[in-house]
């Protein structure tokens, strides 16, 4: 899914709302606190 993702058919932002989501989902502290930094940081 990752591959197919970074093909750029999501924006930037929808990308990491997604990766975010399955952090989420998957119960990953680690990977909500990186997606949301990540997050944060595209305009």
């Amino acid at each position: 899914m990752r591959d197919q993702l970074s093909k750029r058919a999501l924006s930037a932002r929808l990308r990491e709302q997604i990766a975010l989501l399955v952090a989420q989902e998957n119960g990953c502290t680690y990977c909500v606190s990186a997606h949301t930094l990540r997050g944060s940081r595209i305009d």
